[in-house]
C-alpha cells in the first residue's frame, strides 16, 4: 500500500507540474503562489477539499 501511496503522490505532483507548465507558469512555486493568491487556497488545499466532498457526496447518494 505505501508503494501505491507513493506512485499515487508522484502521479499528482506530474500533474500539477503539467497543468502550471500548460498555463505557462515558469515554476511550480509561481503556479501555487498565484493560485493561492486568487483562490485563497494553495492547489494542495483545493485538491484535498474538492475530493472530499466528491468522496461525501458518493456516499450521500448511495444513503
Amino acid at each position: 500500500m505505501k508503494r501505491c501511496i507513493g506512485e499515487m503522490q508522484d502521479m499528482l505532483m506530474h500533474a500539477v507540474t503539467l497543468i502550471a507548465d500548460m498555463l505557462g507558469f515558469s515554476s511550480i512555486c509561481h503556479f501555487n503562489a498565484m493560485f493561492k493568491k486568487y483562490t485563497g487556497t494553495p492547489p494542495g488545499k483545493f485538491r484535498q477539499s474538492f475530493w472530499h466532498s466528491m468522496t461525501h457526496t458518493k456516499h450521500d447518494e448511495k444513503l
